[in-house]
């Protein structure tokens, strides 16, 4: 494959066969072939006009999609054009100065492909895979579970429906000791250990199967989708707002969140949000908000990207 054929426009202009063929071959040399890929679909992302046909696998407990890259793009957010501003500065009561402090520097870059976890993980997490509720089949990371395994049947045993074929009565967490189960579909529980760790052990995790944590320039390009506004959907807020966020690659972007997103660099990507936060809190939905400091491993979120490269 060409390096072209993984960056936008390019890659808009091939047809599903051929993406279908690319996004198998990125699945088996960029992942750990510990980690089976127990389902492929394609997908559309629509977003403001723009369209992204890609294709993403279930892989480890996760639905793991394709963003393409891209070459020269914009990041962070020049605070310089005040009459651009003005109606967010008018909602929330900051400046100029306020906002410069709290975004990231104007910048050009070339982002790499990507294939990008579609939700973001609460970090003292790790997920192993899903099991089946009606085969009680595992699928993920064999050799972690085999040490939970007794537990995770304990649970569904006790607490699902007697019917295992009902799409009813199962809740939508289960919990054991530090195991974790979230009801991830009608058939299926993402099966995940609850960690004290620290971000060291969470990126050395990570990088057994192949994966890591985004760097900032990558994040701020998943989330703005390479647009320069404020926010991914412009520069002033709806007068409500959504429980997601729009996204150009059709990633899920919850606008209430327990704590920052973690990336690669030391700076707190996004903070703790109700679901209608103020205008002035609402900064930290902006792609290129960030504070120094450290992060809150108890209260993050973390969102696990392979980084294409092709000589």
């Amino acid at each position: 494959m060409a390096v072209n054929e993984l960056t936008l426009p390019t890659w808009n202009t091939l047809n599903e066969k051929r993406q279908r063929f690319i996004f198998q071959q990125l699945t088996r040399y960029f992942l750990s072939p510990l980690l089976t890929v127990d389902a492929i679909r394609p997908v559309t992302a629509t977003f403001y006009g723009q369209t992204l046909h890609t294709f993403e696998a279930m892989i480890g407990g996760e639905w793991v999609r394709l963003v393409p890259g891209m070459t020269n793009v914009s990041l962070g957010f020049a605070t310089n054009h005040q009459e651009e501003l003005a109606p967010y500065l008018a909602q929330s009561d900051l400046t100029l100065a306020d906002i410069q402090q709290m975004l990231s520097p104007v910048r050009k870059t070339d982002v790499p492909p990507m294939l990008v976890a579609t939700r973001a993980t609460p970090a003292n997490e790790e997920i192993l895979g899903r099991v089946s509720l009606t085969t009680r089949i595992f699928k993920g990371n064999h050799m972690a579970y085999a040490a939970i395994r007794s537990q995770v049947l304990a649970l569904l045993d006790r607490h699902g429906s007697l019917d295992p074929f009902s799409q009813t009565g199962w809740p939508a967490t289960l919990t054991s000791g530090t195991v974790k189960l979230r009801l991830a579909s009608a058939h299926h529980y993402q099966v995940s250990i609850v960690k004290s760790w620290h971000k060291a052990d969470l990126t050395k995790s990570l990088s057994y199967f192949g994966f890591r944590l985004p760097t900032q320039d990558q994040y701020e390009y998943l989330q703005s989708g390479g647009n320069s506004s404020l926010f991914s959907f412009g520069n002033t807020l709806p007068l409500e707002m959504p429980r997601y966020l729009p996204n150009r690659f059709g990633l899920t972007i919850p606008v209430k969140r327990t704590g920052s997103e973690l990336i690669v660099e030391d700076l707190q990507k996004s903070t703790a949000l109700t679901a209608q936060p103020t205008a002035k809190e609402a900064l930290a939905l902006s792609p290129f908000y960030q504070v120094s400091g450290e992060v809150d491993m108890s209260s993050a979120v973390y969102r696990r990207v392979a980084t294409i490269t092709v000589n």
